[in-house]
């Protein structure tokens, strides 16, 4: 899987609903498919190193890094950027993702900023939720289908409603 020396350093692995493991390097992504044994080397579509990954359906995935949020999309055996001016205006450094299908939201970890939520089936806006600011988000996970733990690094875990987006400690 290691072509070249720099290429030790790993940045992030995700594995995705495809059965793909992504291993993201400094300058490439290799892909590793789990059902056939098979690797797939690509150039990254963004600069920096990434920090976390979130799928949204089949080909559609959100990269979070230090400089801000990116939509990618699959296209054959290239990863290309998709132009989406909401995505866009999240400049801040991106801890984690957790994308909800039912409502079609991205919930976006920052540091400074809390959790933002990327509305894509509803209002199509950037919609600000309240929770601790100044705090790094750590893990996003489903604890229903209408509330989600969000782990903290420094303030516990909190409950988030998916509807309200009202946050208390858990």
């Amino acid at each position: 899987l290691i072509r070249n020396k720099f290429q030790a350093f790993l940045d992030y692995g995700y594995l995705d609903k495809n059965d793909h493991i992504w291993l993201c390097y400094k300058d490439t992504i290799t892909w590793y498919n789990i059902r056939t044994g098979t690797t797939q080397h690509m150039p990254k579509p963004v600069d920096g190193a990434i920090s976390t990954i979130e799928q949204a359906d089949g080909g559609h995935f959100f990269f979070g890094t230090g400089s801000g949020l990116f939509r990618v999309r699959v296209e054959g055996d290239e990863l290309k950027l998709v132009a989406d001016e909401v995505v866009k205006g999240i400049a801040a450094p991106v801890h984690e993702l957790y994308y909800h299908a039912v409502s079609q939201q991205l919930f976006v970890g920052t540091y400074k900023e809390g959790i933002l939520i990327y509305d894509m089936g509803g209002t199509g806006k950037i919609i600000s939720c309240q929770f601790p600011n100044h705090v790094e988000v750590n893990q996003i996970v489903a604890l229903n289908a209408h509330e989600l733990l969000v782990a903290t690094g420094g303030k516990g875990v909190y409950k988030l409603d998916v509807n309200t987006y009202m946050s208390e400690p858990y």
